[in-house]
């Protein structure tokens, strides 16, 4: 794996595990974001309806025992039953009644000028009281009772009503707190699917991508281990392994099997006359050459600097000698160019052995091919010769 390739997947792997960082950070950042809005729902839900309709509640019930407790003052006055006692426990409950107000003031979110107007109304009742009060203390019981009735029961019921809508305004308004709390909370439940999912999806295609460009690189490695970089040929390693495959497999069968061992002519004088270039040049022709007069079954690979291997399976020895007659007149016939346009001629000598079923190793017709080739080598090369 050449330092291109390992940059290639060092980065991909980084930048799939940085935009996965940057995605949990954003849902992480998404999810307090969230977090923080419903816990502001949250306190404005306590701290305006709930304070609010708790405070308007005690209102209500101070205003209820401060009327009770202010009619039994003027009744036992009367009657000299300890009234100083009473009037000492209004005292503490209208203290608490106003600071009940203060409370509504701060916090109601509704009609303002209603408060106002609660507020008005309580400093008014709070006025009617002393009067009922002073007339008590006076004796004049017919003042008490004109005063408690033209005055101080229908302004109690005026302050009532008001109390009654504050206290309703503050329950609605918690009833929208507590869906607007419920509905943010399913929003980030659903944030949170989403970015998990999306994660999730991330991580997948990326782990995919990762193991596909593994597996290319891995391809990669394993055609370099197995086929020659230039000619793009099985080389002598891989070539010995199909070799092996073939002749197990033909004498298992009972059929005869060729091979042939083939060497460019004169190659090392094309290098010295026309560069290493044109040498290459003259691998790669040699093999198109001789992969357009192969049939299919048939394997070319480079075993040797100009030397060439040809495995022909299920092959007798005479139509071995046709196919590789073929390949040798091929092979004569092309023309290799050079790029000041030039082109030359090259030659190619073969010799060839056939394996029966009942004979030979691998290394017994690798001999026999090498020798045969040897002998086609000195009766003048651009030739076939079979193993004696």
């Amino acid at each position: 794996m050449n330092r291109k390739r390992k940059f290639s997947i060092t980065t991909l792997i980084g930048i799939g595990f940085a935009t996965v960082l940057l995605l949990v950070c954003v849902m992480a950042w998404q999810y307090a974001n969230s977090i923080r809005q419903l816990h502001s729902i949250t306190e404005n839900l306590y701290v305006h309806p709930f304070q609010v309709s708790n405070s308007a509640l005690e209102l209500k019930a101070n205003i209820f025992q401060l009327h009770s407790e202010t009619l039994a003052y003027a009744l036992r006055a009367q009657s000299a039953d300890n009234p100083e006692l009473l009037l000492e426990q209004s005292t503490g409950l209208e203290q608490q009644m106003f600071s009940d107000l203060n409370i509504i003031q701060h916090n109601f979110l509704g009609d303002k000028d209603q408060v106002l107007l609660l507020e008005a109304k309580l400093i008014e009742w709070t006025d009617i009281r002393k009067r009922i009060i002073s007339a008590t203390n006076q004796g004049n019981i017919e003042a008490v009772k004109l005063i408690v009735t033209n005055e101080g029961i229908p302004k109690f019921y005026e302050i009532s009503h008001i109390i009654e809508y504050v206290i309703n305004f503050a329950q609605n308004r918690a009833h929208q707190f507590i869906e607007e709390a419920q509905h943010h909370s399913a929003l980030v439940m659903k944030q949170v699917y989403f970015f998990t999912i999306i994660i999730m999806v991330f991580v997948l295609l990326s782990s995919i991508l990762v193991l596909w460009r593994v597996n290319f690189l891995q391809a990669i490695l394993e055609r370099q281990a197995k086929y020659d970089f230039l000619t793009g040929v099985p080389n002598r390693r891989h070539f010995l392994e199909l070799a092996e495959y073939e002749l197990s497999k033909n004498q298992r069968y009972k059929h005869d099997m060729v091979l042939a061992i083939a060497d460019l002519d004169l190659f090392k004088a094309v290098n010295d006359a026309f560069g290493h270039e044109a040498g290459d040049q003259t691998l790669k022709a040699f093999c198109k050459s001789c992969k357009t007069s192969l049939r299919e079954t048939d394997t070319l690979a480079r075993i040797g600097g100009e030397e060439f291997a040809i495995l022909l399976p299920n092959t007798d020895i005479e139509e071995g000698k046709e196919v590789l007659e073929r390949v040798r007149s091929s092979v004569e016939r092309n023309k290799v160019e050079l790029p000041n346009h030039k082109t030359f001629q090259i030659t190619a000598s073969f010799g060839l052995t056939s394996a029966t079923p009942e004979s030979k190793t691998l290394d017994q017709l690798i001999r026999e091919a090498d020798a045969a080739l040897y002998q086609a080598k000195n009766s003048g090369r651009n030739r076939l010769c079979q193993a004696q």
